[in-house]
């Protein structure tokens, strides 16, 4: 019998593995930068998904035609974005492991979206290794492009309630310091 895995272990790998880190984040090069932001990636992924219950319109329909595999899980947070939080906020985050764990699990959380959906909530985010840029804060990526989100209910997926923008920001959990963040890296489109 396979044990389920513990997503707080990987919470506790990426916060022991980093916390030592915080010197080389300071120097600010690029290719350091990035090595340490993919560390937490791995592990956000390495631990498993947060399912929100949460699918697209499109999502919806290529499930109930049979094109299941046409369909990704989209992780709300981009983990990568958080680790720079993370390691710019060093102070705060490693001397408060709740804290740490708190964000990682909500790094977890995924919606289920079209393959071509991923790709484009992807655009909305440029890093050219020394200049990071978000067209659109998190908390409104998926109204931007239009995505419509439906809430399942129950286990089945054929039976889903349309969720409307106002409501999709009370329940995707989206940390006000994520949002306040990333206001410095906003340009807009």
């Amino acid at each position: 019998m396979t044990q389920k895995k513990d997503w707080r272990n990987y919470s506790k790998v990426a916060f022991t593995s980093m916390e030592p880190l915080v010197s080389l984040w300071k120097t600010g090069c690029p290719d350091t930068v990035r090595a340490i932001t993919k560390i937490y990636y791995e592990l956000v992924f390495s631990s498993g998904n947060n399912t929100t219950g949460l699918v697209s319109e499109e999502a919806f329909q290529n499930h109930i035609s049979g094109k299941k595999t046409d369909n990704d899980d989209d992780h709300i947070l981009s983990p990568q974005f958080v680790a720079r939080m993370i390691m710019d906020e060093a102070d705060y985050y490693f001397s408060n492991y709740e804290a740490f764990e708190k964000v990682f699990n909500l790094c977890r959380q995924t919606i289920k979206v079209t393959s071509k959906e991923n790709h484009e909530l992807r655009q909305l985010t440029t890093n050219d290794r020394s200049v990071y840029q978000i067209k659109i804060p998190t908390v409104g990526k998926y109204h931007y492009l239009g995505i419509k989100l439906m809430l399942k209910k129950g286990r089945t997926i054929d039976t889903c309630l349309f969720i409307s923008k106002d409501q999709s920001d009370k329940i995707i959990d989206i940390p006000e310091c994520l949002t306040k963040y990333e206001s410095q890296f906003v340009v807009g489109v």
